[in-house]
């Protein structure tokens, strides 16, 4: 996982572990004890609290075993709002569910303006695009990043990048078209063709395209 790292015992004792997993520790003994992960924006850090939960979305449960699972996830409900209160100064609280996991995201809300470098790589076949500048950016504009998926064509061999915000982006195209034009001067010429815009009639959507095969936009 992108910019990922499991703790280890030094960065347990972290101040924000601890305050973590202290809050938490209600949810933690209803569901057993989480994996706690960092990841950075910019040069700050943010944490992933990730529980497994009984219940999955897909397989068949016992109407008694998924009543059971669904009181049991309902009940940290108080504790993990008290949490995302107990941190809103300094970070945005979001929740995800998989299939049999509960992720809990706190996200750094300090705002680190300027000196984006979204597009990581355009060489060869790989246009490869930040996800963390992304989130940084969202951030800077009081926005979030809800959602980075990418559409493989195997028929094609291309991968498209669909990136959905909150709100309209607005200006973020403009940094986007800018870094890939600079890329381009640099280089003389794109390996790869790409194109940037706003996906048909959505607007808080950015769809970054392959304008030739064998062309992967990926998030890293």
């Amino acid at each position: 996982m992108r910019h990922l790292r499991k703790f280890n015992e030094d960065v347990d004792s972290n101040s924000d572990i601890s305050d973590l997993r202290e809050s938490l520790i209600e949810v933690s003994d209803r569901l057993g004890e989480p994996n706690i992960n960092t990841f950075k924006i910019g040069t700050e850090i943010g944490y992933v609290v990730q529980y497994n939960i009984p219940i999955a979305t897909i397989g068949e449960m016992t109407t008694n075993a998924f009543y059971e699972a669904i009181d049991v996830l309902y009940s940290t409900k108080e504790d993990i709002l008290q949490t995302a209160d107990r941190f809103a100064d300094r970070f945005q609280t979001t929740l995800s569910q998989t299939p049999g996991n509960l992720k809990i995201r706190l996200t750094p809300t300090k705002k680190q303006e300027g000196g984006y470098k979204f597009i990581v790589k355009a060489e060869g076949r790989n246009v490869d695009i930040s996800k963390a500048e992304l989130e940084r950016w969202a951030i800077n504009n009081d926005m979030i990043l809800q959602n980075v998926e990418e559409d493989d064509d195997d028929g094609a061999e291309t991968c498209d990048l669909e990136i959905n915000f909150s709100r309209k982006p607005e200006g973020l195209i403009e940094l986007l078209r800018a870094e890939k034009d600079a890329i381009e001067r640099e280089l003389g010429e794109l390996d790869r063709e790409f194109n940037i815009d706003y996906a048909y009639g959505d607007e808080n959507t950015i769809w970054i395209t392959a304008e030739e095969e064998k062309t992967f936009i990926t998030a890293v």
